[in-house]
This record gives structure tokens, C-alpha cells and sequence, in this order.
């Protein structure tokens, strides 16, 4: 499916309105919704692939302010892609799942990812490259390889997701400098919570992120209102968390 003019596209429920792959009628290297004009909404869609490609793309946008709301996204080889002539879109509250890549963003600008459930991907939840201005907030990554990885990337703001059960949680690496990252929840993560190998903000000035082996790395620290009096070291450069939390309650 090809959309070349602004629309908006409803299904009555993702259980029932239903968009499958079937490698009969498009070709492993076309994408089932491809989003090439700008202010557009895909809401309230199942998406799945019913068989396994190293190819094909669930939801590919190539243009900008559009909306990707409610769906259930699953088992594509990415199964949302933010090509580089896309910015300023909404990728809000899906179930993304089983892909090797949850979402990639290529080169493109100022989207706002927030509050998806983003699990079970092979390779990344999240990878962005070349992408600046984003907002990743709000989302839960679990059971993936790598929760998010940002590369070649500058002034994201990653703030209030939750990383659990993944073999590793974040990693920038590659020239991504100048992201901040706080208020984060890190647990579980196998390798590693979080990983910088550049320079990048790892928390917002007054608070930074949850990280669930703080107080067996810092048995002597000491909770002053909420906030760790000791910084967290960031595995990779030099990077430290200036005001780990104790808790975070509300994510």
C-alpha cells in the first residue's frame, strides 16, 4: 500500500482489523504501508507478517508530520522505518515486536517516539542513525538485543522509558554526542544497563536515571531526598549519571 496524499486511515480494533503480509501480491523489498506524503495517520491497525524475510518493512515513512497511533506491529524485518526525507512525526503508543529492528530512524529529525512497547527484537528496539532532535520517551523496551542504539546522532532527548531484560540496554557509540539522557529505569539488562562510548548528558541538571546495581557499585553512598550523593559511572568514556535516583515510582 502506497499513500501519496494526506489521509487518515482508522481500524475499528487491532484485534479484528487486520493488515497481513502476503508474499503473493508485493515483493520482499516493497514495505505494506508505505507513507510517502505528508500528514498522515495509520491508527487502530494489526500489522503482521505471516512469513519470515530478511527484506520487508511493515510501515515505511518517507515524508513528515504524520501519525502511527494504537497499532500492533509484528515479526517484519523493521517493523517501523523513518527514512532520511521524514521529520516531525508521532510514533505513539504501538506494540512493536519480533522485528530485527523495532524502529530504525535513518537521518531523519524531530519525531517524537513515545510511549510504545517495544520487545522481543532480534537485533535493536530502537537504532537511530544520523537522526538529531528526537524525542524518545515513555516507552518500554524488554527482551531485545540491544533496548536503543544511537549512532552518528546529536541532541535526543531520552527521558522516561523504561529498560528491562535486554541483553544490553542503551548504547551510544559513533559520533552520537550531545544527547541527554535521564529518568530513565534501568534493570536486568544482561551486559550492560548502558553503555557511551562518546560524550552525552546523563542526566538533566537536578535529576538522572534509575540503574539497579547503583548501591552494590556504591555501598557508601548516600540518599539525600531521593537522589544518590555519589554519580554513577557510565560503562564506556567518561560519562556519569550526576544525580542517580533512588527510586522511580511513577514509570
Amino acid at each position: 500500500m502506497i499513500i501519496n496524499k494526506s489521509i487518515e486511515l482508522f481500524g475499528e480494533d487491532p484485534d479484528t482489523t487486520i493488515i497481513k503480509y502476503d508474499n503473493n501480491n508485493i515483493s520482499d523489498s516493497d514495505p505494506v504501508i508505505f507513507i510517502n506524503a505528508d500528514n498522515c495517520t495509520i491508527n487502530g491497525f494489526k500489522i503482521t507478517c505471516t512469513k519470515k524475510s530478511f527484506d520487508i518493512i511493515g510501515i515505511k515513512i518517507n515524508s513528515s508530520n504524520n501519525n502511527v497511533l494504537n497499532n500492533v506491529i509484528s515479526s517484519f524485518y523493521k517493523d517501523i522505518y523513518l527514512d532520511s526525507n521524514s521529520e516531525n512525526n508521532i510514533i505513539y503508543s504501538n506494540i512493536i515486536s519480533n522485528a530485527s529492528f523495532g524502529i530504525d530512524a535513518y537521518n531523519s529529525h524531530k519525531n517524537n517516539i513515545s510511549k510504545n512497547n517495544i520487545f522481543s527484537c532480534i537485533t535493536y528496539g530502537i537504532y537511530a542513525f544520523g537522526s538529531d532532535n528526537n524525542i524518545i520517551s515513555n516507552n518500554i523496551f524488554s527482551d531485545n538485543q540491544y533496548g536503543i542504539r544511537i549512532k552518528g546522532s546529536e541532541y535526543n532527548e531520552v527521558f522516561e522509558n523504561k529498560v528491562y531484560d535486554n541483553t544490553y540496554g542503551m548504547l551510544f557509540c559513533c559520533g552520537a554526542r550531545n544527547n541527554i539522557i535521564y529518568y530513565n529505569y534501568f534493570t536486568q539488562n544482561i551486559i550492560y544497563n548502558a553503555k557511551d562510548d562518546v560524550i552525552n548528558q546523563w542526566d538533566n541538571g537536578s535529576v538522572g536515571n534509575f540503574w539497579d546495581d547503583y548501591e552494590e557499585k556504591y555501598p557508601d553512598a548516600v540518599n539525600i531526598y531521593g537522589i544518590w550523593n555519589t554519580p554513577y559511572n557510565i560503562t564506556g568514556d567518561k560519562n556519569i549519571d550526576r544525580y542517580p535516583l533512588v527510586i522511580i515510582e511513577d514509570i
